[in-house]
């Protein structure tokens, strides 16, 4: 009940965004003669076909014709609830990564609408109420996402994160641990694990974690020069 609240309460706050012709203005203009020409009366999209492009766009990070190809698949009516559900996270992430973080929580809440068990879209509303502050809220949807799926590392990884912009180091660390638990190769766990136990005055067991994800990111200078550091503060501590 508390998980729906907070949808409900996340669409009371966040304006509806912009409908897909609203955004036509921001393709390329070749890439929207195209579209243009396939939506005539010649051609027909499925909405599936928007659904799979617009996901595509999202992935490489090209923002503004994800969030159009999407808007477009949900625009349609046609689709199912898992596929509503999908087409929303992957709008909410471009609306997001556009930093329209109004507009992405939106989407993120009308996707749990569609599909409230998807952990999926509890982990990214997550993150945008981390980026705007809401901290309490970020961890309550945090919480449902590993509730609906245990061993989801990303989710522990940015609860860890929401911990620490809370100042609660010992959560924190538990929870990087139990990111590295369920997925070793996600080397920023160890170096922000590092930072809380660091916060924690575990000096020692911080620079184990921090030379393991230099191990991990040998280019890396600045975890190079933390490492040093701390080094000579132990030093100093025994000396």
């Amino acid at each position: 009940m508390l998980s729906l609240a907070l949808v409900w309460a996340c669409l009371s706050l966040a304006p509806y965004p912009a409908l897909a012709q609203e955004s036509d203005k921001d393709l390329d203009p070749g890439v929207k003669l195209n579209y243009l020409i396939m939506e005539g009366g010649y051609f027909r999209i499925e909405p599936e076909q928007y659904l799979r492009e617009g996901i595509q766009a999202s992935i490489v990070d090209n923002y503004r014709r994800a969030v159009y190809l999407l808007s477009k698949a949900i625009d349609s009516g046609g689709l199912t609830l898992g596929d509503l559900s999908r087409a929303y996270v992957a709008r909410g992430i471009s609306y997001q990564g556009l930093g329209k973080l109004k507009e992405a929580l939106h989407d993120f809440a009308k996707a749990l609408e569609a599909m409230p068990s998807s952990p999926t879209a509890h982990y990214h509303l997550a993150d945008v109420l981390k980026d705007q502050k809401k901290t309490t809220e970020a961890i309550i949807a945090l919480n449902q996402a590993v509730t609906l799926k245990p061993n989801y590392a990303q989710a522990y990884l940015l609860r860890g994160r929401v911990w620490m912009q809370r100042g609660d180091y010992n959560l924190a660390a538990k929870d990087f641990s139990q990111c590295i638990a369920y997925d070793s190769s996600l080397a920023k766990a160890f170096f922000e694990r590092g930072q809380a136990l660091r916060k924690m005055g575990k000096i020692n067991d911080a620079l184990a974690d921090f030379k393991e994800f230099a191990l991990r990111n040998p280019l890396d200078s600045q975890v190079k020069q933390l490492i040093i550091k701390l080094e000579y503060q132990l030093k100093d501590q025994k000396g």
